[in-house]
Formats: C-alpha cells, sequence, structure tokens
C-alpha cells in the first residue's frame, strides 16, 4: 500500500477544508503584498498556463514567503464583492471581500518570474458568504463547489450570477458581465466610495499573501513530515490496511483507578489493555470524560503515557477537570496548547527545575508499601464479596423451606431447628456488607495516593537523572519559529520527559507546538468527541500512539466541511488512489474520524458502549433513549428527588417565523422566563447559580437571541449563570443545568427547514444538554406526528412524567418490613426503579438513600441483587442492605435493631 500517496490525499483535503479566511477587505494589512492584475484575464479562463510577473512585484512575494515558509501562502483572490454595510452600532464598514481564492505560485525562471494558479485546490470565501446567504437555499460548497475547478467563461459568468442573485442577499452581480475585463483598483475603491446597501460583485483579480489559519499551520507541517518519513507507527499502518484483523495482547488487566467503574468502563480498560484499536460508544450524559480520565490514571499506574487530544479546547478541558476535580489527582496532566496553556506549562517546568518538596524522595518506598495494602484490600473485598454471597445462597434456601413448612410436623421443627442454629452462625448480613463499604471508601482512597505517590517518585528520578532533558525541552518550547524548536526537539529525550509527566491533554491542532511528530511517542492516544473530528486532523496524532482509543457518539453531529465532492474525486486521480478501496476512508466530507473505526473494527469486544446516563432526570432522556438508543441506558438520576424536577416545559407562544428566519415573538416568550430565573437567583453566588444555555436549531434565530440576551442581560449576570447561546454545533459536548431551546418553526414553515430540524443528530444534540430543567418553545402543536420533531413535541403534550412505581405489593415479608420501617423518621418508597435495577424497598433518611435487598421469601422479591448491581446502585446515591428473611424469621427484635442502626447511623 502507497502510505505516503494516501497522506498525500488527507493533507490535500484539510488543506482545501481549512485554509478559509474571515478576509473581507482586501484592501486591510492582512492581505499582505496585494497587487491588482490589468487588462483582459488569461489565467483563469486558462487561455494561459502562467503569467509573467515583473521583478518588482514578484520579489518581495517571493522574501515574504521564504521567511514565513509554514506560517503564510500567495493567493489570487477573485471577483469582489465590494461596497459598505452596516456594522455595529449602525456605523458604515467597508467590504471589498473575495468570493473565491485560487492558491497561486510564482516561478522564476533565469530572470523572468511567471505566477500560476492551483486550479483544483480554489475554495470559496465561505466564512464571508455565510453572513449573507439565504436560509432556504443549500450550503455554499454544494452553490458554488464547481465554479472555480473549471476554466473561467462568459457563460460560466452568468451562470455564476443568477447563482449569487438567487442564494444570497444584497449582492448586485450585474458587474460579473464585464469579465473578462477586469475592474481596476482604481474603480473597486469608486464602487465602494458610491455604494448604497447592495454589494456589488466585480470582476477583480488580486494577488497578495495571507497568514493561514491557525489550525491549519501545524497540521500541514506535520503531513509534509509524514509523507518524506516513510515511518509509521503500528496504529497507523492499521488504520490504511482496513481489511487487517486486530492485533491481540492476552495480558492479565487489573485496574489502578480511584473510582467505581461500571462494567463498560471496566471493560474498555480490559480492551486498551490487549487491543491496538478500541473504539466507545458514549451517547450524551454517560460519562464519555470521566471514563477518557478513569482510563489515562490507569494507563499511567501501569507505567504506560497517554496523550488525550480533541477537536477543541471544551473537550479537552473537560477530561483534565475529571482528573483534577473527580478522580481528585491534581498536578499529574499537562494541559498542553496554546494561549495561557503554553505559558502555564513552560511556568511548571521552570517551578519544577527550580525545585521539587523532598518527601518525594521517599515516594517510591511508601508507593511499594501502599501497593501491598491496595493488593490486601483486593483480597478483602473479594472475600467479604463471596462469603455475602455464600451466605446468601444458603439464605434462599433456608426462606424457601420456612415458606413451605410454616405449620409442619416434627421432621420440619427438627429442620427449622437446624436451620436456625445454622442461621446464629453466619456473621451478621449488616456487618458484613458495613465491612465490605468501609474497606472500598479506604481503598479508593489508597489507590489515590498511590496514584500521587507513583507519579512524585517518577519525577524525583527523573529530575535526579535527566534534568537537562527537561531544561531543553523548556528551552524548545520557548522557540519563536517552528525550525528553531524542530531543531531544539531533536536534542530532547521525550520517554524520557514522558516519566515526568505522563498524561497529556492537548487540541489536535496544537500538537505539533509541543510534542515532536515521532513514531509510537505515547503508549495510548485517545481521541475524544471523535465524531467532531474530521479524518485528516487525527492522523499526525495516531502516527504518535501505540495504541488508539475513539471516544463518541454516531448519534451526534459530525464534524462540518466546505470541501467539495468532487474535490475529494479529483485528488483521488490525482494520487492514484484504487476506487476498489473502502468509500469511508475517502468521503473526508461526511465521515468522521469515530465513522471510519465503527466500520473497521472487527472484533466486538473492542467495541464499548457507555450505558450509564448521569445528566439528567428521566424526563430529560427518555426521548433520545427511546428513538435513537432502543432504551439501552440506564437512568442513574431517578431518585424521588431527581423525579419531582420539573424535567422539560412546553411553553406555546403562536408566534410567526419570518422570512429572514427569526421568530420574534417566540424569542421575547424564551427572554422572559430566562429573566424569571436571573431574578429568582439574583441573591445566590456565583456557585449556587444555575448554568443557562440557549438554543435555536436555527442560525437566524440564535443570532437573534444573542441579540435579545446581550440588550437585556447585564454583563455580570451573562458571566454568572455562564449563559451561552447558539445552535446544536455551538453545544456539541457541553451541558447547562437549564436549557431554552426555541424551535422557531410555525405552521406555515418551508419544507426545507422541517426536514433539516428533522435531522436524528441535530435533534440529539438539541435535547440533550440539560442537567435539570428544559423549556421547550414552540409556535405550533401541528407538526406531522410521523416526523421526529412531531414526536417529540407529542411526547411533551402527553406529559409522560411517570411516577415511581406504586403497584400493591402481595408478600408478607414486604409488609412486615415495610410497616416497621415506617415507625421510623424516615421516608418509604415500594418497588422503586433505579437505572433499570429494581430497589425492593428505597428509603429516604437525614444521611441520604438506602436500598433495602429483600432476599429468600419466595415471590417478587425472592432473588438477590449482585455487588456489581450494588454498586450500580452506589453511583446513583444508593447505599444496599442485604436482609434475608432467615434473619427476620428467627432473629426478629435484633435484625431490625441492626437496620435502624444502619439507616439512622446510630452509634
Amino acid at each position: 500500500m502507497n502510505y505516503q500517496n494516501l497522506l498525500s490525499f488527507y493533507r490535500d483535503c484539510f488543506e482545501a477544508d481549512t485554509r478559509t479566511f474571515s478576509l473581507t477587505n482586501v484592501f486591510s494589512t492582512k492581505f499582505e503584498n496585494r497587487f491588482f492584475l490589468k487588462g483582459k484575464d488569461e489565467l483563469l479562463n486558462a487561455h494561459l498556463p502562467h503569467l509573467p510577473l515583473s521583478k518588482e512585484i514578484a520579489e518581495p512575494i517571493l522574501e515574504n514567503l521564504s521567511i514565513y515558509l509554514h506560517e503564510k501562502s500567495l493567493y489570487l483572490s477573485c471577483f469582489l464583492a465590494s461596497g459598505k454595510t452596516a456594522g455595529n452600532g449602525g456605523k458604515k464598514q467597508t467590504i471589498c471581500a473575495p468570493v473565491f481564492f485560487y492558491p497561486a505560485k510564482i516561478k522564476q525562471d533565469n530572470e523572468y518570474y511567471y505566477l500560476s494558479i492551483e486550479r483544483e485546490l480554489a475554495f470559496a470565501n465561505t466564512t464571508f458568504l455565510e453572513a449573507y446567504r439565504k436560509e432556504s437555499s443549500v450550503e455554499i460548497i454544494e452553490i458554488l463547489g464547481d465554479f472555480v475547478h473549471e476554466p473561467i467563461s462568459f457563460q460560466s459568468c452568468g451562470n455564476l450570477k443568477r447563482t449569487l442573485e438567487t442564494s444570497f442577499s444584497q449582492f448586485n452581480s450585474d458587474s460579473i458581465l464585464f469579465y473578462p475585463e477586469f475592474t481596476s483598483e482604481k474603480d473597486v475603491k469608486k464602487v465602494i466610495s458610491n455604494s448604497s446597501d447592495q454589494l456589488s460583485i466585480l470582476p477583480s483579480a488580486v494577488l497578495g499573501v495571507l497568514k493561514h489559519s491557525v489550525n491549519t499551520i501545524g497540521v500541514i507541517s506535520e503531513f509534509n513530515k509524514l509523507i518524506e518519513g516513510g515511518e509509521y507507527s503500528t496504529p497507523l499502518k492499521q488504520f490504511f490496511n482496513y481489511d487487517t484483523r486486530n492485533e491481540r495482547v492476552d495480558v492479565e488487566t487489573r485496574t489502578f483507578v480511584p473510582a467505581i467503574l461500571s462494567d463498560p468502563q471496566e471493560g474498555i480498560i480490559q480492551s486498551v489493555d490487549k487491543n491496538i484499536e478500541t473504539l466507545v460508544i458514549g451517547p450524551p450524559g454517560t460519562g464519555k470524560s470521566f471514563s477518557i480520565a478513569a482510563l489515562a490514571i490507569d494507563q499511567m499506574n501501569k507505567g504506560k503515557s497517554v496523550l488525550v487530544v480533541s477537536k477543541s479546547d471544551e473537550a479537552v478541558d473537560v477530561v483534565t477537570k475529571k482528573i483534577q476535580e473527580d478522580i481528585g489527582i491534581l498536578q499529574i496532566t499537562v494541559r498542553a496548547g496554546k494561549r495561557d496553556h503554553l505559558k502555564n506549562l513552560k511556568d511548571r517546568l521552570k517551578d519544577i527545575l527550580s525545585g521539587v518538596p523532598i518527601d518525594y524522595r521517599s515516594a517510591g518506598q511508601r508507593a511499594e508499601k501502599l501497593r501491598s495494602k491496595i493488593y490486601f484490600d483486593r483480597k478483602q473485598l473479594a472475600e467479604w464479596a463471596d462469603k455475602l454471597d455464600s451466605q446468601i445462597q444458603d439464605d434462599l434456601k433456608w426462606g424457601t423451606y420456612l415458606f413451605e413448612n410454616k405449620d409442619g410436623g416434627i421432621i420440619s421443627s427438627i429442620v427449622k431447628k437446624f436451620i436456625e442454629w445454622q442461621n446464629s452462625r453466619q456473621e451478621s448480613h449488616f456487618e458484613l456488607i458495613d465491612s465490605y463499604y468501609n474497606t472500598k471508601d479506604e481503598y479508593l482512597k489508597d489507590l489515590k495516593q498511590y496514584v500521587e505517590l507513583c507519579f512524585q517518585d517518577q519525577l524525583w528520578h527523573t529530575l535526579k537523572h535527566h534534568r537537562f532533558e527537561l531544561r531543553n525541552f523548556l528551552q524548545a518550547l520557548r522557540a519563536r519559529t517552528l525550525a528553531k524548536q524542530e531543531e531544539l526537539f531533536k536534542t530532547v529525550n521525550f520517554q524520557t520527559i514522558l516519566k515526568a509527566f505522563p498524561i497529556w491533554a492537548c487540541k489536535l491542532s496544537d500538537l505539533y507546538e509541543v510534542l515532536p511528530l515521532k513514531k509510537e511517542l505515547f503508549d495510548i492516544v485517545i481521541i475524544d468527541e471523535a465524531t467532531q473530528c474530521d479524518i485528516a486532523i487525527c492522523l499526525p496524532a495516531i502516527q504518535r500512539a501505540k495504541k488508539v482509543v475513539i471516544v463518541g457518539d454516531p448519534k451526534q453531529l459530525r464534524h462540518y466541511s466546505f470541501l467539495a465532492r468532487n474535490f475529494t474525486r479529483l485528488l483521488r486521480d490525482k494520487y492514484e488512489l484504487s476506487q476498489t478501496l473502502v468509500d469511508q476512508y475517502f468521503d473526508y466530507r461526511d465521515n468522521s474520524i469515530l465513522d471510519v473505526y465503527f466500520s473497521k473494527v472487527g472484533d466486538q469486544d473492542q467495541v464499548l458502549f457507555l450505558n450509564e446516563h448521569f445528566r439528567g432526570n428521566d424526563d430529560l432522556i427518555r426521548f433520545s433513549n427511546t428513538h435513537f438508543y432502543q432504551d439501552r441506558l440506564r437512568i442513574i438520576k431517578s431518585l424521588p428527588h431527581h423525579k419531582n424536577e420539573e424535567g422539560i416545559k412546553l411553553i406555546s407562544t403562536n408566534g410567526k417565523r419570518s422570512q429572514n428566519g427569526i421568530n420574534e415573538k417566540e424569542a421575547k416568550h424564551l427572554l422572559d422566563e430566562v429573566l424569571k430565573v436571573l431574578r429568582r437567583q439574583e441573591q445566590l453566588e456565583h456557585a449556587s447559580s444555575s448554568s443557562i444555555g440557549i438554543l435555536s436549531l436555527f442560525r437566524a434565530q440564535a443570532e437573534y437571541l444573542g441579540e435579545l440576551i446581550t440588550d437585556h442581560v447585564e454583563h455580570q449576570f451573562i458571566a454568572k449563570h455562564k449563559i451561552k447561546i447558539g445552535t446544536p454545533y455551538s453545544f456539541q459536548g457541553d451541558e447547562k443545568d437549564l436549557m431554552f431551546i426555541s424551535f422557531g418553526i410555525d405552521s406555515e414553515t418551508h419544507s426545507s427547514a422541517l426536514r433539516y430540524i428533522n435531522t436524528p443528530e441535530v435533534l440529539n444534540v438539541a435535547i440533550t444538554r440539560a442537567r435539570v430543567n428544559q423549556f421547550v418553545f414552540a409556535s405550533t402543536k401541528k407538526i406531522d406526528p410521523t416526523t421526529l420533531v412531531g414526536k417529540y413535541i407529542d411526547q411533551l403534550l402527553a406529559n409522560e412524567n411517570e411516577a415511581a412505581s406504586s403497584s400493591q405489593v402481595n408478600d408478607d415479608f414486604h409488609k412486615e418490613v415495610t410497616s416497621f420501617l415506617q415507625t421510623l423518621p424516615i421516608e418509604v418508597h415500594d418497588d422503586y426503579l433505579i437505572a433499570g435495577i429494581l430497589i425492593d424497598i428505597l428509603i429516604l433518611t437525614k444521611s441520604g438513600y438506602y436500598g433495602i435487598d429483600l432476599i429468600g421469601y419466595p415471590g417478587k422479591f425472592y432473588e438477590n441483587m449482585s455487588i456489581k448491581e450494588y454498586e450500580i446502585l452506589g453511583r446513583s446515591g444508593v447505599k444496599m442492605i442485604p436482609l434475608p428473611y432467615s434473619n427476620w424469621y428467627y432473629e426478629n427484635k435484633k435484625t431490625k435493631e441492626g437496620l435502624e442502626k444502619m439507616i439512622l447511623q446510630v452509634q
């Protein structure tokens, strides 16, 4: 397989897709070495392969590009949208924005210079054009994608004129018909000074140098190194060899995480220990970030290095926060990247080089002692669980016998006496489970300390034997240019650096600034929010990996690409890529990195589905659970106080959607509800105030809501409540306490808009961001009930808030226990479902929730729960207590006293 050609294909896809500029004025200082082409066009129409350039124009451009080889490129910018528009505060803003960019090159032949363009890499000025696109039109790439890849003619200009006037507002395209005559610089300025409210599209071509997008520079540089290097990591080779079976290593897996993990979370660790590729599917609110944090800590404790990456800073920040706050391990993760992150890393290195606490020297010895205790506690926990299970198996048999021989004769009396004797020899179930819980707490505390000690020991040994490596690394980070940094990176042994700093978290586009592109630099690379990550941007990270973990959800929004579909076909031909290869690889536009791994992972035990939903109560997730996840999610927030929360509130507004896509009445209703929350929480501290998200599925409505909030809410309250406003794309991977959703549609909304909001991924993200309450604003209830949105509105109208099950229970054992519990100062719930597990009796005390697991009395409550189910319920906030019928039968008074002591925390 030709890896170089495949990598070149992805490099060119990424470069074409990300080299978009927010250039609204070619006369601005950001457009350097500006030069207007004069006369009639001979280049765009392909009459000539290249144009001669004067030495005075060419040399300054070439000098600029030679100094900033990686940072800048040359472009021919064509068809200028020129005029003045109303900016902020009503002030007129000068616009002279290219509609298209053509990457350009200047070639020197002796003393002559020639200009050429790369037509196949040309792209539209999407950032600018998006602000003027009519909402009912298709995406920009579909409107304009083919125009720039073919030679321009008078006929194609006529088609362009019609397209611009049909799909965009405020554009006057009459001047396009003067092509092939270029509008001069002088005439462009004259049009701008005499402009009205419309922008004139002028057939001009301007040569100039632009700085690349910061997200592009490093990635392209790393692709070029990959293509030239020729040595590839095992995961990267396996990625391209689609039909290659997964390589496995049979190892005994043990977790070293100071947290109680679910079966899928433990399964992730087991898969990573055995497989090169692991895929984690995490629906909304199922703890993807916590699972990543737990995996990173576990692998670090096994002497492995871990790199966590994602496309956004927010996703990486969440994982870092989970390690520091939820698991409670500080200073162990390097948050690398731009802005403050890079400065913080430099400061941290300086602090470490200045000296570490003296007790770090003994950290290794203390860790070894603690490791012995951890293994002892593990063994003890297993023994408690086995002893409890063994006793419960006896309880089940005894309970059946006692039920079936209530009256009985002499033989049954003898047997009952024998059972009573055996029962009296049992350890107290209350004491056993209490010992299990106490040992578990001690075990988790020891694990946390063990993690910290291992880190301190590694840091101490690194400083003792390899201080100069850390010093050289700090110097490399301080380098001002990529070339200088690459030179300094060569002097650093990064395996030593990773001993001192085993866990790194970084945005994908920032990797090049802090970590060298070395084959298999990290033991594990974890790609978070992989649905949002395009294939290309992940490949340099995969090159740094010995193993990869892909984390995401195919039911959520994919990355958004402006790349034309026919462009990828051109690149396939250019790099001679076989049409027989799997299509997922080449559908760069519509497939994320998760989509590729979802199709290529061969063994099902490499795929883990996170099934515990922690974010919202049952009302908030019910629709998505049913329609997108086949009711596979266990709702952890199912306690009575969660069910008493409001959940979702539907607010009808009877508003109208205007032609520009704004429903003002609905937006003002939403503003009123937000203001009510702000007034109710006015006296609360920042930490106690609810975070607020405001979402519309339509961009125009979201922007209008943003204006309303800015006009009516003071900045201090926006900051206090962390108010965020946007579309579903803005909220992917985010969550808020309170979500306000404006559907923005009415009974006359265009079918194309309805099709958009019925996209499963769009709706799923929109309705699953709330942690506590969700307010849904709709201006019509008359939505086709066969559509997703129609079904969602119908569910809200039906008010399907299910109360906890309160069915009559015909069970004497259950009745006796319930009657006793009702004499205590507690709240009692029968037959209560949490996280898909039925609790026989749920009680609420001053110290929290307890569940009573009735065991051994034939009927509904005969069977016992497993220790694993006890731990699942523990994550829901319920402490389980086993209560066998045999204990209740033989030692009624003692059992009641023990139960009361445990649930009321009586000393």
